[in-house]
């Protein structure tokens, strides 16, 4: 699987579901149940990549004002909803995230996390296998850089940070 695949895997769901993140991960478990082994797993694979990528200082700070605090967790689901949003936001965020401004509407982010998201392909295999050994197929992620997360703790680095988030949420 190409990442051009991936990501009209992504937005095929998306247009499908209206949006719907739950939705939207069922439609995508479904339709990868349906693809080979190997293309189950180079899908995790581009998953876990692009979800890697976003694993920035500044994104997470975007994601602290846009959902009014976010933990670590918090945060791996919000990246995923980044992913699942579709290629153009997710590539706009982890270029500029003050760039998110512009593609999310308050009334949105409340919903701005999707933790189904994370799982959409080992629950493809378990549905095509009937095992539940995904893990044990799919390379383990690498491990995370330690982040500058001193905006936390304070509001003036946080609006020099992500002006126009923070002047829409902070």
């Amino acid at each position: 699987m190409e990442i051009q695949q991936f990501w009209q895997l992504i937005e095929a769901a998306k247009k499908k579901s209206g949006g719907d993140i739950e939705e939207q991960a069922e439609l995508l478990t479904e339709k990868l149940a349906t693809l080979s082994m190997d293309e189950i797993l180079e899908f995790d694979r581009i998953f876990t990549q692009l979800l890697h990528a976003a694993y920035q200082s500044k994104l997470w700070a975007a994601a602290y004002l846009i959902l009014g605090g976010c933990s670590d967790d918090g945060f791996e689901y919000f990246r995923a909803w980044l992913i699942a949003r579709g290629q153009k936001v997710y590539e706009t965020a982890v270029a500029d995230a003050d760039g998110l401004a512009k593609l999310i509407k308050q009334d949105d982010a409340e919903e701005a996390e999707a933790e189904s998201m994370l799982y959409v392909a080992s629950t493809a295999y378990e549905q095509k296998t009937g095992k539940d050994d995904f893990h044990e197929l799919a390379p383990l992620p690498p491990s995370l850089p330690t982040l500058d997360l001193s905006w936390s703790d304070d509001e003036k680095l946080l609006s020099e940070l992500l002006p126009k988030l923070f002047k829409k949420f902070g």
